[in-house]
């Protein structure tokens, strides 16, 4: 009996938690609007204001804290402008932003704003282009995260809905070029060092890509990591791959952003002859040692003799 009493217990209890937990539970979410603005061509050295809403379907005072971070040329491809990217700069341009008031507070408004949006709150920032930027195309992304209160910390099921942040394109003007070219390849210590310049006009990010051939017809692929490069600047990409004393051609490509560059190449991976050299150099250091004493002491007899 008792226990029959226990387990109506145990299922009253799980019965409360399973609806009344979910009506004490606290959702921190906001949105904005627009998700995508294009400011179009921007001069170098210009400032220009920005502006967007951010919206919450919480019916409570919000604190929201907004963030700038580099944009992710993925978002460009899933709306259908990857011809852009043969423009675009990799240049960081997310430190451009200045916002004048940060963290906002997003208070309730009118409830017939529709679509179940209780509070919304026009948001403004300066995006400053440096003098000396870059031309061609960025994208930032503004993040706004709500800001969860210590009284709000412990609230039953309290928790902060991850929200997709709003992209700015724009557009600095000149004349962007994005190209590169690999100068040579080698092996060296255990690695496939892939020298590749950007002849271009704009920063890229660029990784090489080995696949490599010996006398049998096998073949290796190398990968190297992915580097920031400026223009005009040569960089060094080493692809780490062990290999035996022998000649191996070698087809390397580079991809960046908006492009690749190829090379086919032959590397010859020799023995090291340091121990070698090392000893040969021991020994005649040995030898001009003996020469160097000797002289001595037949300089001092001859001295000797002559007195």
């Amino acid at each position: 009996m008792q226990n029959i009493t226990f387990m109506k217990f145990l299922s009253t209890l799980l019965l409360f938690f399973i609806f009344a937990v979910p009506s004490l539970a606290a959702e921190y979410s906001v949105g904005v609007s627009p998700p995508f603005i294009d400011l179009g061509t921007v001069g170098k050295g210009s400032s220009n204001l920005v502006k967007f809403y951010i919206v919450t379907v919480s019916p409570d005072p919000l604190t929201v804290r907004l963030s700038s971070e580099p944009g992710n040329t993925e978002y460009l491809k899933a709306k259908g402008l990857n011809h852009l990217l043969s423009n675009f700069s990799m240049e960081s341009a997310h430190s451009w932003v200045t916002f004048f008031s940060n963290p906002v507070e997003l208070l309730p408004t009118d409830t017939n704003v529709g679509f179940g949006i209780k509070g919304a709150r026009e948001i403004k920032f300066l995006l400053s282009i440096p003098s000396n930027a870059e031309p061609g195309y960025r994208l930032i992304s503004i993040r706004p995260t709500p800001l969860v209160s210590p009284s709000d910390s412990g609230t039953v099921g309290a928790q902060i809905v991850a929200v997709s942040p709003i992209h700015i394109l724009l557009n600095v003007e000149g004349e962007p070029k994005s190209e590169g070219r690999i100068l040579d390849v080698i092996y060296n210590d255990g690695k496939i060092e892939t020298f590749f310049k950007n002849t271009g006009t704009v920063s890229i990010i660029a990784g090489a890509t080995h696949r490599v051939h010996d006398s049998q017809d096998n073949t290796l692929e190398a990968l190297s990591s992915r580097d920031f490069i400026q223009p005009a600047e040569l960089k060094k990409m080493g692809a780490p791959l062990q290999l035996e004393t022998g000649y191996y051609t070698v087809e390397t490509t580079v991809d960046y952003s908006s492009g690749s560059a190829a090379l086919n190449s032959t590397i010859a991976v020799k023995e090291s002859s340091y121990v070698e050299v090392k000893q040969e150099a021991e020994i005649f250091s040995a030898w001009v040692y003996i020469a160097i004493v000797a002289i001595v002491i037949i300089s001092f007899a001859l001295f000797r003799w002559v007195v």
